[in-house]
């Protein structure tokens, strides 16, 4: 679980981020003064800290290279009244990952300061992987936080299509932990949207070609990320092939068949359907499940592998989603 450290003698404004990040499920410590502090620092090693420059006890800029000394990994954004750019240079040569200036309105710290610290956490976790590698569950749900605070249309769609996906595997009978590392794959199948422009992934008219070639990227820059994870290797294949076809003629390599991880298939299946059947920030108007199990039937054997198709309308039908009718 991310942790945050919120350093300020303003009591109201320490509750107020307190509120705002623990709605977001992050773990949140606060002090009012410096000496607290740097108590916390030492014991709980928080991965960003947001330190407020006039202290009491001791000035927030004495105390960030404290901060620093104690753990050169937290990320320290300071917060100020100030707007003079020697004061928040001389705090970047300090080691402030970023700035506030006062006052500031939550939108703000959303839109412009979490990105860059989400970015910033998730490089130190691609550092530290070999350390980091005997609990890589933690890896995966600190990954999917990251890819959420991006793109707020993955949280929803990686959800589902990790429950889609594991509902496929469960009714193929496939083994316990093939299915896990399946959930977990679906979960982070669009990490690679970590790299792609904000203007792009959440662009509201449809995509230029140029764009479109850039969003491909996201399966390459996904394996990418999570391929030096020795836990994740396997997770990092599933990804990279999500976009491939039966029929060689997907990407980002043009695999077909038999070339295609057979888990991969049940995620491409549930991936295609998820997208049908919901609005994407560039393609508003979504199909109905009947429509959406239609597409895929029309591609059964081209597109989609034709038994995991065949599989996942069964499932829909049991459920009562579709029904017999729905499909030709």
């Amino acid at each position: 679980m991310i942790k945050i450290l919120i350093v300020d003698d303003d009591v109201l404004i320490c509750q107020v981020l307190q509120d705002f990040f623990e709605l977001k499920g992050y773990k949140i410590f606060t002090a009012i003064n410096g000496e607290d502090a740097l108590k916390v620092v030492e014991k709980e090693k928080p991965h960003l800290v947001f330190l407020d420059i006039d202290l009491p006890d001791i000035s927030g800029m004495q105390l960030l290279p404290e901060i620093k000394k104690i753990d050169s990994t937290a990320k320290v954004i300071v917060i100020t009244g100030y707007s003079e750019e020697e004061k928040i240079n001389e705090a970047k040569n300090k080691g402030a990952s970023d700035y506030i200036i006062k006052p500031f309105s939550l939108a703000y710290l959303q839109e412009n300061i979490m990105y860059k610290v989400y970015e910033q956490l998730f490089e130190d976790l691609r550092n530290e992987h070999q350390e980091l590698g005997s609990t890589y569950e933690q890896i995966v749900f600190a990954l999917a936080k990251i890819l959420e605070e991006k793109d707020h249309y993955t949280k929803g769609h990686s959800e589902r299509v990790a429950n889609y996906s594991v509902e496929i595997a469960k009714e193929l009978k496939l083994p316990e932990d093939e299915i896990r590392i399946l959930s977990q794959a679906s979960l982070l199948h669009d990490i690679g949207n970590i790299s792609i422009e904000d203007t792009i992934l959440n662009k509201q008219d449809e995509l230029s070609d140029n764009e479109k070639e850039e969003l491909k990227k996201h399966t390459l820059t996904g394996f990418e990320i999570l391929n030096i994870i020795d836990n994740l290797k396997r997770h990092s294949t599933i990804i990279k092939y999500h976009h491939e076809r039966v029929d060689g003629k997907g990407y980002p390599e043009n695999k077909k068949g038999k070339e295609i991880p057979f888990l991969t298939k049940i995620l491409t299946v549930a991936d295609a359907y998820d997208a049908m059947t919901s609005n994407r920030p560039h393609r508003k108007g979504m199909l109905s499940p009947g429509d959406a199990i239609n597409k895929l039937l029309e591609n059964r054997g081209t597109q989609f592998e034709s038994e995991v198709v065949d599989v996942f309308k069964d499932i829909l039908i049991k459920k009562q989603i579709i029904s017999n009718e729905s499909f030709q």
